[in-house]
């Protein structure tokens, strides 16, 4: 039988993934938890890419992975993320009632809840802002090109775990250049 592209496509950013991780000057430990979030997170990007859900089980298993690697490895600023997770939650949450679920999903609440523990202040913020402009980008030009239409369904899960990425790793740069402006 034929192998899709999904197949190969998922396996080479999970070696790319990894292998950028593994150059880091991060200790062995490290680099695990930071693997381990990473291929979580590629999880979750191609399930919702493919079928417009979060499960709540990938969601339990990342917070599971989250709270082991926080307090194996004594990152600081528990209080700082848990809130910035608390308060990107309840922005989702409010924009998911506010739109009876049309704008966004429930598992992206949760999603951004996970991202705020991970990055803390102000990188899960970046975050969630970087995901909006690429979800923007993305979404106007499928309309551009007719693939969507304002109606069509767009799982925001992927770009989500983009911005994440991104502040995670180019987070302090993007905030100093934004900072330098004013």
């Amino acid at each position: 039988a034929q192998i899709g592209l999904q197949y190969p496509a998922v396996e080479l950013a999970a070696a790319l993934g990894l292998t950028a991780i593994a150059g880091l000057p991060l200790d062995v430990p490290g680099r695990i938890w930071l693997g381990g979030l990473f291929l979580l997170a590629l999880l979750i990007f191609v399930y919702d890419l493919r079928y417009l859900i979060i499960p709540d089980v990938f969601v339990a298993v990342t917070l599971l992975w989250l709270v082991i690697g926080l307090l194996v490895l004594g990152l600081p600023g528990w209080t700082g993320r848990l809130l910035t997770g608390l308060g990107l939650f309840i922005f989702f949450a409010a924009l998911y009632f506010l739109s009876r679920g049309r704008w966004i999903g429930g598992g992206d609440g949760k999603l951004a809840f996970l991202m705020g523990l991970w990055l803390g202040w102000p990188m899960g913020v970046l975050a969630v802002f970087l995901s909006f402009i690429l979800g923007a980008a993305i979404g106007v030009g499928m309309i551009g090109l007719g693939r969507a239409t304002l109606k069509s369904q767009i799982p925001f899960g992927p770009f989500m775990i983009t911005g994440a990425m991104l502040a995670y790793g180019w987070g302090e740069r993007i905030v100093g250049l934004y900072a330098a402006l004013f």
